[in-house]
């Protein structure tokens, strides 16, 4: 009763000129700039910026804004292309088991590859085939670089990275120097303890150890069997 009365004081005062779902309002207003958008200015939009929602494009395209002759193109925002590649990255690695973790599909290399997946798009958008090549590369370079740093560090430890860092003219510290160095000493002496353990003498010293265990076992049996201990 109250929420009537109010609507009866208010209605001279009401601004409102839609009736339905605010879904339905986006779609209408667009539809009616569009329309008149010739009448007030004498101009005409000949392309649609959408984000993958079609449905207003569709009611424009429809309602044809200018007749027959001028049909309105969607062009797609770039921006909303490259986040949805991030959220089907992101997506897939929860889903896939082993995928995401140190050295692999990390939220940082999503970003990355997202920027990238953007960059190839504007700079090629006259081109398909040059898009797709350009989306290619951003795979390839990556995966490149990756495997060229995992190789140098395999080889030549950590202090390759100092010497990438130095030809890209980048000023390293002694912090940068020290950590590396405790890196490789830390790699060297794993490889080191792995590569005894394969080794001849690692099993004939583990063959030693297991003698001297069987030993002192029979010393401490034997000592169960002397006089008397059985009464």
């Amino acid at each position: 009763m109250e929420f009537e009365e109010f609507m009866e004081s208010y209605a001279d005062k009401c601004c409102a000129n839609h009736t339905g779902s605010a879904g339905k309002m986006e779609v209408d207003a667009a539809v009616e700039m569009f329309s008149r958008l010739e009448e007030l200015h004498n101009i005409r939009y000949s392309s649609y910026v959408g984000d993958g929602d079609s449905k207003t494009f569709k009611d424009i395209v429809e309602s044809q804004p200018y007749g027959e002759d001028c049909i309105v193109v969607k062009k797609e925002c770039v921006g909303h292309v490259q986040k949805r590649m991030g959220v089907r990255l992101r997506k897939l690695k929860k889903e896939t088991k082993g995928l995401g973790g140190k050295g692999k599909l990390t939220a940082k290399l999503i970003d990355e590859l997202s920027v990238f997946y953007g960059l190839a798009i504007r700079r090629n958008s006259n081109s398909a085939e040059n898009m797709k090549k350009a989306i290619w590369a951003t795979l390839k370079h990556k995966v490149l670089i990756a495997s060229y740093i995992a190789a140098s560090i395999f080889n030549d430890g950590y202090g390759s990275i100092l010497k990438m860092l130095h030809v890209l003219n980048v000023i390293i510290g002694p912090n940068a120097v020290a950590t590396c160095a405790d890196l490789d000493e830390t790699r060297i002496s794993i490889a080191d303890a792995r590569s005894y353990e394969a080794s001849k003498e690692g099993r004939i010293h583990r063959r030693e150890l297991r003698s001297a265990a069987e030993e002192a076992f029979c010393e401490e049996e034997d000592s169960f069997y002397e006089a008397r201990m059985a009464d």
